[in-house]
């Protein structure tokens, strides 16, 4: 069987983990088919809520960001702002080997010391399903079973078995989107911590002791 090529597609991979017949077309939807309306509903919220589970390479990318003007009013000297088509961090920092791990996501910035401009690499919002990994609709398609069971059988059971069969695809797909992806060791840069670290948790050796 050919790769899904649309959302209907996949949607109709949906409906057939709940074995429910398919539907002509989600977008738009049948107006006299339930099924139809109801991956409409559910379909991008299962799409982000899918691409927020794992650094998947196929929807991955990698930008530099100049800082604002203004700063955070205290504990980071730099706010950058995340792209409008952000899902999720990958890596702060231009090389695998030291990342920046010392930041917070806010308000739709990312708070750090880093110097300007800020390299990041994070999955966007894809919408292209030609560009999903086969593994990926698996795990898209029962994410929406899983969303839309419920309502279009009552069944509580049914949610949990498309859940759990959600996750065992996720597992799967991640596995294998990892393959893609050369092991690399990360090394902790001693100066960026040190540097990071001053006039911070002074006072750690008294915590726990009155």
């Amino acid at each position: 069987m050919a790769k899904p090529s649309s959302k209907t597609a996949i949607a109709n991979l949906a409906l057939g983990h709940m074995k429910i017949d398919p539907v002509v077309s989600i977008d738009p939807p049948d107006s006299d088919s339930k099924a139809a309306q109801s991956a409409e509903k559910w379909y991008d919220q299962a799409r982000r809520d899918t691409l927020e589970a794992h650094p998947w390479n196929f929807a991955s990318k990698r930008i530099s960001v100049a800082s604002e003007a203004t700063t955070p009013a205290f504990e980071y000297t730099k706010k950058y702002q995340l792209p409008p088509d952000f899902i999720r961090v990958n890596r702060v920092g231009e090389l695998w080997q030291d990342p920046v791990t010392d930041f917070e996501i806010e308000d739709g910035y990312i708070l750090c010391d880093e110097t300007s401009p800020l390299k990041l690499c994070y999955v966007y919002n894809i919408e292209d399903v030609s560009k999903f990994s086969p593994k990926f609709i698996t795990a898209l398609s029962s994410k929406l079973a899983a969303f839309m069971a419920y309502e279009m059988t009552g069944n509580a059971s049914l949610v949990e078995a498309m859940e759990n069969q959600y996750e065992r695809a996720l597992t799967s797909a991640a596995s294998v989107d990892g393959q893609n992806r050369p092991t690399r060791r990360v090394q902790r840069s001693k100066r960026r911590d040190a540097r990071k670290n001053v006039g911070r948790y002074r006072n750690w050796q008294s915590w726990g002791s009155d």
